[in-house]
C-alpha cells in the first residue's frame, strides 16, 4: 500500500516498562551489598543513568565490576534470581495505541532493540500485539534484537548510538520504497542519534521520534537535548504524533 509509514520501535522504555524493574533491582542490590545509593528516587536514577548498563552504570553507582572484584559474582547471581520474580510490565496505553494505529492500515511496525529476539516476540504475544508487527517474506516478524547484534558484551561498535540494529531490521524488510516515511520511536538520547545515522547506506531517511513518559530511562531534558524531530509525552499522543 503506497504511502504507508514504517514505525520501528525500541523496546525497553517504549513498549516495556523496564525502567521500573531496573530501579527496583538497583535499589535491592545496593542494600544487599551495602553500597550507598547516590539516587533517592526514579528521577534521580534518570539523572545519572548511562549506557551500557553493564559495566558503565554499575561503575558510576559505586560497584566494583572487575572480574575478581567483591561485587561481580553476587550481582550476577542475584540478578538471575531477581528477573523471573519481577516480570516487566507493559507501558500503560501502548497496546491500545499500537492496535489503533495498526487498524488504520496506514502503518507497518517493526522492532529494533538490544533485548533478546525471543523475549521481545513473547512479550508482544503476551500483550496481544504480536500480530501488529510486520510479517517478513520468510513468515517471521520484523524484529531485530540481541541475537542479530551478536552481542555478548564485546561488540560496543554495534550498540546504539550506532545505527546497526536499525539498519539490520531495515535490511530484513528489504523493499523500503513502499513507505512514505520511516520513523524510529525511542526513549533515549542514543536512540535519536542512532535514528539519524540509520538508513544512509540503504538510501532512506529515518526520522527520530521520542516517547517521554515515566517509563523512559532518561530525563526529559536529556532526551530533548538531542532535538528529536517529533515528541510524544504519552502513549495516547502517539496517535497524533506518528
Amino acid at each position: 500500500m503506497a504511502g504507508k509509514k514504517l514505525v520501528i520501535l525500541d523496546f525497553d522504555g517504549v513498549v516495556a516498562d523496564s525502567f521500573d524493574r531496573q530501579y527496583r533491582w538497583l535499589s535491592f542490590i545496593h542494600e544487599k551489598l551495602g553500597v550507598e545509593k547516590n539516587f533517592s528516587d526514579k528521577e534521580g536514577l534518570r539523572e545519572i543513568y548511562c549506557e551500557p548498563f553493564w559495566p558503565n552504570l554499575y561503575d558510576s553507582l559505586g560497584f566494583d565490576t572487575t572480574d575478581a572484584g567483591p561485587h561481580t559474582k553476587t550481582i550476577y547471581s542475584e540478578y538471575k534470581e531477581f528477573l523471573p520474580k519481577n516480570p516487566v510490565s507493559i507501558v500503560p496505553g501502548f497496546p491500545e495505541a499500537m492496535r489503533e494505529l495498526h487498524s488504520t492500515g496506514k502503518y507497518d511496525f517493526a522492532v529494533a532493540s538490544m533485548s533478546g529476539n525471543q523475549m521481545i516476540a513473547e512479550f508482544f504475544a503476551e500483550h496481544g500485539i504480536y500480530d501488529c508487527l510486520l510479517t517478513l517474506p520468510d513468515g517471521s516478524r520484523a524484529i531485530s534484537g540481541k541475537d542479530d547484534v551478536g552481542r555478548d558484551g564485546n561488540a560496543p561498535e554495534r550498540l546504539k548510538p550506532s545505527p546497526f540494529i536499525i539498519d539490520n531490521v531495515l535490511g530484513k524488510i528489504g523493499d523500503l520504497s513502499q513507505y512514505s516515511e520511516i520513523e524510529y520511536l525511542g526513549d533515549a538520547p542514543s536512540d535519536v542519534k542512532a535514528a539519524r545515522a540509520a538508513g544512509i547506506s540503504l538510501g532512506v531517511k529515518v526520522i527520530p521520534v521520542s516517547l517521554v513518559t515515566d517509563a523512559a530511562f532518561y530525563t526529559k531534558e536529556k532526551i530533548l537535548s538531542e532535538k528529536p524531530d517529533k515528541v510524544a509525552y504519552s502513549t495516547a499522543e502517539l496517535l497524533s504524533v506518528l
